[in-house]
């Protein structure tokens, strides 16, 4: 998937999984997936928007990433679903190390995720060795 834009982008609209939780009386808006405890595609779309946003108002760079994890499907077949989510946890928690507190990783759906990275234009020219847990 690949999504680019000129520079003035149309507004994004990710499909929007939200299932109302009854907290007492009032609904709360579920923005985590429970499995992976990552934001959802809702909390996903408003980072995104964020991110937009600070590129539009003060140079900021940003970059989104797609990332579907190969051969994950044969694995929840055969080895069954608890394996399967634990994979899943596992490629979660290591997505999150890989970025600043500042990023989201969210998962898109089934194996998929996304990244959704800022950077203020004096870091753009940082190199990817530069950024946390690099093992260069």
């Amino acid at each position: 998937m690949l999504l680019a834009y000129a520079s003035n982008p149309p507004p994004l609209v990710l499909m929007d999984c939200q299932i109302p939780v009854m907290d007492g009386n009032a609904a709360v808006r579920v923005i985590r997936e429970t499995l992976t405890d990552l934001p959802n595609r809702s909390l996903l779309n408003d980072s995104l928007g964020q991110v937009m946003a600070a590129s539009q108002r003060n140079g900021y760079f940003g970059a989104l990433m797609y990332l579907d994890l190969d051969n994950f499907q044969p694995l929840d077949d055969i080895k069954g679903h608890e394996v399967g989510d634990v994979s899943l946890i596992e490629a979660a928690k290591r997505l999150r190390q890989s970025v600043r507190e500042v990023d989201t990783v969210a998962r898109f759906s089934g194996d998929e995720f996304v990244m959704v990275l800022c950077m203020p234009p004096a870091e753009s020219g940082e190199s990817v060795t530069s950024w946390p847990n690099s093992t260069s």
